[in-house]
């Protein structure tokens, strides 16, 4: 009975250095850190700048916009996400971002 494993070496996957025109990815992990650390080591020298009657109601204005924004925002991108795992199809359709031709030349070839 012949043996399932191989006894050949396995070669280690090689990582491919990132093309000249590629543009890398941000460190969002480490960024959104680095600005909490600073905002809570800021925090006394902003809070005396929110003092001023002024900014405390455009402040007010600005949270109560966001919060109300907040759940059709959310709907949004759940349901966005949804349409796009269900549809699926992969190409986009002749609709979508660089699919199909330009309407001008599907209405000329249609003419013909």
């Amino acid at each position: 009975m012949p043996s399932s494993v191989s006894s050949q070496p396995v070669a280690a996957p090689v990582e491919t250095p990132p093309e000249p025109g590629r543009r890398r990815e941000l460190p969002t992990l480490e960024l959104l850190a680095a600005v909490l650390v600073a905002a809570v080591l800021l925090r006394p020298r902003v809070a005396g700048l929110v003092d001023q009657p002024a900014l405390q109601a455009w402040s007010t204005f600005f949270v109560s916009i966001v919060v109300q924004a907040l759940p059709f925002l959310t709907l949004g991108v759940v349901l966005s996400g949804a349409v796009a795992a269900l549809a699926g199809g992969g190409d986009g359709g002749a609709a979508g971002a660089g699919g199909g031709e330009p309407p001008a030349r599907q209405c000329t070839r249609a003419t013909l």
